[in-house]
């Protein structure tokens, strides 16, 4: 594996706020992103809640890098319309997964 690159922390900032208040569907709302952890393995995590889940929060943990350390390139290209076809399908795990009141999608 290289070197983190040199524009890690502004692509970070870059994805976090093209997610961060984004409602990617009619269905969601309280939308939040965080990026959490650390080059390579940090992950941005998604919060949100889903008007047919009313009693968990979602969450998605999304990698921007491979195993490798290479950057996804079009991250937000294809999360965005990922998370808008899960939420309209309701392809999520059963509620009865939840954890402390969080599903991880």
């Amino acid at each position: 594996m290289g070197l983190e690159p040199l524009d890690h922390d502004a692509y970070v900032r870059y994805c976090v706020r093209g997610l961060d208040g984004v409602r990617f569907s009619d269905e969601v709302d309280e939308v939040t992103a965080v990026y959490v952890g650390r080059w390579p393995h940090g992950r941005i995590h998604v919060r949100f809640r889903h008007c047919d889940y009313p009693n968990v929060v979602l969450e998605a943990r999304l990698k921007l890098y491979d195993e490798q350390g290479i950057r996804l390139e079009r991250f937000l290209g294809y999360v965005r319309p990922e998370l808008m076809e899960q939420a309209g399908t309701r392809a999520y795990p059963p509620v009865s997964e939840a954890v402390d009141g969080v599903l991880y999608v």
